[in-house]
């Protein structure tokens, strides 16, 4: 079996330097979708609000959040914290508008 080791090096380097802390992880249904990763800066817009109060892009769902070593699925009063690893299904279109939203910058 092939390896492709410029492929390998491309995702290790993106696992490591992600711009503003935001990875896609995974694009499927033709590139139209994308599961991302954000991780929470202490001064993001959405720390210590409930998930229920934050209007995500359309077309957009979170699927869990990553605390620590603790999985949250994050239901409507679950509140955002620091340093926490937002995962999301998303447009890819939409991609900066939820980092814009959760990470508070571009």
């Amino acid at each position: 079996m092939p390896v492709d080791s410029t492929q390998i090096i491309a995702k290790i380097i993106e696992e490591e330097v992600s711009f503003s802390d935001f990875v896609n992880l995974m694009s499927f249904k033709r590139g139209k979708l994308a599961i991302v990763r954000v991780d929470l800066p202490a001064d993001s817009p959405v720390i210590n609000k409930e998930v229920k109060d934050v209007i995500l892009p359309e077309n957009s769902v979170l699927v869990s959040i990553l605390r620590q070593d603790d999985v949250i699925v994050p239901k409507g009063n679950t509140v955002f914290k620091p340093g926490d690893d937002v995962v999301a299904l998303t447009l890819i279109g939409n991609e900066p508008q939820l980092l814009n939203l959760l990470a508070g910058k571009l």
